[in-house]
């Protein structure tokens, strides 16, 4: 790769990270003030698993989800944690009000707003002790190594440079430390007749790194993380179906829209993921990696693709 062709990749890099910026800066408080977040802080899908009977039980569906894992690398021991892509705390938060004094929390978000107000949640639930939250990148975290555990829910996608996040994320983790990744990832590439909603999946829900499963382990395995478990939580989504004429209507409309209208981009990137999910070529995972270098459990000497799946 020569120079120029260096610079051009650093620039759209650049512009992909300042696009998510936005996003969330100017959505943040709009999710907040009209969705169900505003009980949980959670900025998440919300997991109709079983047994899951209200909505603040499916919203932290993924928060538990993540917990358990942590637990069952971690122990119950004092322990360090970075959750990478924060939103406003609300899964550091979870974390916070069911764990001992000897957890600890660092949220990171590029938005500086959601940093701020996750801080000022952290401060209102008097966990500002155990949490602090910072405004950065994860593809270069302002962070020593040596945290037991990481978790990236919803916002891998977003990555611009993939490879530079997993491995910023191992070089932090202290060997045998497990990262829990929760995310939209491709079963197969979108036929043909889906290029309309694959431009509202990858333009409007700025999902910059659309990878399958195997692809995406594959990626972390070469940062030196090793997939141990795989879950597909698809199916305790509750998708709404629409007519297709009906959603193809409301795509066009939509992207006719200026994208600088609030919600204008939210709303097509749902509807393009929904119609991802609903036809095929999206799923919804749970993963669990491991740093080498620990006591690793029977399954993380396994190929990628043979991880435990429940």
């Amino acid at each position: 790769m020569n120079e120029q062709t260096t610079d051009a990749a650093v620039k759209a890099d650049i512009e992909a990270e300042a696009r998510v910026r936005e996003y969330y800066e100017v959505n943040t408080r709009l999710f907040l003030r009209f969705g169900f977040e505003r009980e949980t802080m959670t900025i998440h899908r919300a997991v109709w698993a079983k047994g899951i009977w209200h909505r603040r039980d499916a919203l932290n569906y993924t928060n538990q989800l993540a917990l358990d894992a942590m637990r069952e690398g971690i122990g119950d021991g004092p322990a360090e944690v970075i959750d990478l892509g924060c939103g406003v705390g609300g899964s550091l938060l979870y974390y916070a009000g069911r764990t001992p004094e000897n957890w600890r929390g660092v949220g990171v978000t590029i938005s500086p707003s959601q940093a701020r107000t996750a801080m000022r949640n952290a401060v209102a639930r008097r966990f500002h002790h155990r949490l602090k939250f910072i405004e950065a990148s994860y593809l270069d975290l302002p962070v020593p190594p040596g945290f037991d555990a990481a978790v990236a829910i919803e916002s891998l996608i977003h990555a611009s440079d993939l490879g530079q996040a997993l491995r910023e994320a191992a070089r932090v983790l202290r060997p045998g430390g497990r990262l829990v990744v929760i995310d939209d990832f491709l079963l197969f590439p979108p036929p043909a007749d889906a290029t309309p909603w694959w431009r509202g999946f990858r333009g409007y829900w700025h999902a910059n790194s659309p990878r399958s499963v195997d692809d995406f382990a594959a990626l972390a395995a070469s940062a030196g993380l090793r997939l141990i478990e795989r879950r597909d939580l698809t199916s305790n989504l509750r998708l709404i179906w629409l007519p297709k004429w009906l959603a193809n209507a409301m795509l066009r409309v939509g992207l006719a829209l200026p994208r600088s209208l609030p919600l204008v981009e939210s709303q097509v990137g749902g509807l393009a993921l929904q119609t991802g999910y609903l036809d095929g070529w999206l799923e919804y995972a749970f993963l669990v990696f491991e740093k080498a270098g620990g006591d690793a459990p029977e399954a993380a000497l396994q190929p990628a693709g043979q991880a435990a799946q429940k």
